[in-house]
């Protein structure tokens, strides 16, 4: 027994060493989280299309997205969003500028449609099942604690260029301060079935959004509508892009600019907010030099913490500002 001692001894420590030198970390604890860079040399985005030439000079981060990551670990379920998220950042004249693309196999922007079921006489069907396409982009710190959140969605904030700002802690969302709503629930009437406005062009309506200022209630005994044909579910302010920021308030101060390519099938959205708004629901960023962020994408999708494979988000990343 004496004889084999010290054996033991020596081969216990050669597996220690050996288990130590093997961390992917180099025993160093957890493994740093991925970086974006937002480049502070070029010129600020103007905002009037996704794919200005100034982005061609930004480098590009590519983030994992994955249905298992928080908040709220989802049902293992076939992916049905993308694997992935690419991400440039701009910190020019006192904003952050941000473009993200990410696949996506369908333009999900019929949220809560009607669709005509007959036309003599004309009746509607409310398809409220049907929701839209959305992004999330969160920065850990809010003021009062949790996550300062930028919420961009392709119908109900994107079609007037406006993304929309929350709190997130104890998992729920807190929308920003202000009233005044890019989309308003173009409701049923009486019956529950047949939507209360359609566009005043009416039968020849062809389009996805239903403007505030072209709406019609009377077209009951109106001609041309065929089987099938749509009517937005959601009316659309399209004036609060251009609203005093008194109007807009916090919950509307980050502006946005989209598109959706039907070839690629991916989405382009840029993301664009004062470092420091001087609103008290949100983060102050300008004396930062980096901060922690994640991003989430929703696939026809509107509910934030059903799991499942029609929601993904990264894992934490540092987003360095300067």
């Amino acid at each position: 027994m004496k004889k084999i001692t010290p054996f033991l001894l020596v081969l216990t420590l050669f597996f220690t060493l050996n288990g130590c030198s093997s961390d992917d970390n180099g025993g160093s604890g957890p493994a740093p989280l991925p970086k974006v860079t937002a480049n502070t040399t070029v010129n600020a985005p103007t905002l009037s299309s996704p794919d200005e030439t100034v982005w061609d000079s930004v480098s590009t981060t590519t983030l994992d997205i994955s249905s298992s990551t928080a908040p709220k670990r989802a049902v293992s379920k076939p992916a049905t969003i993308s694997t992935n998220i690419t991400v440039q950042a701009i910190n020019k004249n006192d904003s952050l500028y941000l473009r993200l693309q990410w696949d996506d196999n369908d333009f999900s922007v019929w949220k809560d449609y009607y669709s005509v079921s007959d036309t003599s006489p004309l009746n509607f069907t409310w398809n409220n099942w049907s929701d839209e396409d959305q992004l999330y982009v969160m920065f850990d710190g809010a003021p009062g604690g949790g996550w300062d959140v930028w919420n961009w969605r392709v119908l109900t904030t994107g079609t007037d260029n406006l993304a929309e700002g929350f709190r997130y802690r104890n998992d729920t969302l807190i929308r920003d301060a202000g009233d005044a709503p890019v989309a308003s629930i173009n409701d049923t009437l009486p019956g529950g079935r047949n939507p209360r406005y359609v566009d005043t062009l009416l039968s020849a309506f062809n389009g996805y959004i239903l403007p505030l200022d072209s709406l019609t209630s009377t077209y009951y005994n109106s001609t041309g509508w065929t089987v099938g044909q749509k009517v937005p579910g959601w009316i659309i302010d399209r004036s609060l892009k251009t609203a005093p920021a008194t109007r807009r308030n916090s919950r509307l101060d980050i502006k946005a600019v989209s598109n959706y390519n039907t070839e690629l099938k991916k989405y382009t959205v840029v993301l664009a907010r004062a470092l420091n708004t001087g609103y008290d629901d949100d983060i102050d960023m300008s004396s930062m030099s980096s901060i922690t962020a994640k991003i989430g994408i929703f696939n026809n999708q509107d509910d934030f913490n059903l799991g499942g494979s029609n929601r993904g988000f990264t894992v934490n990343f540092t987003l360095i500002l300067k």
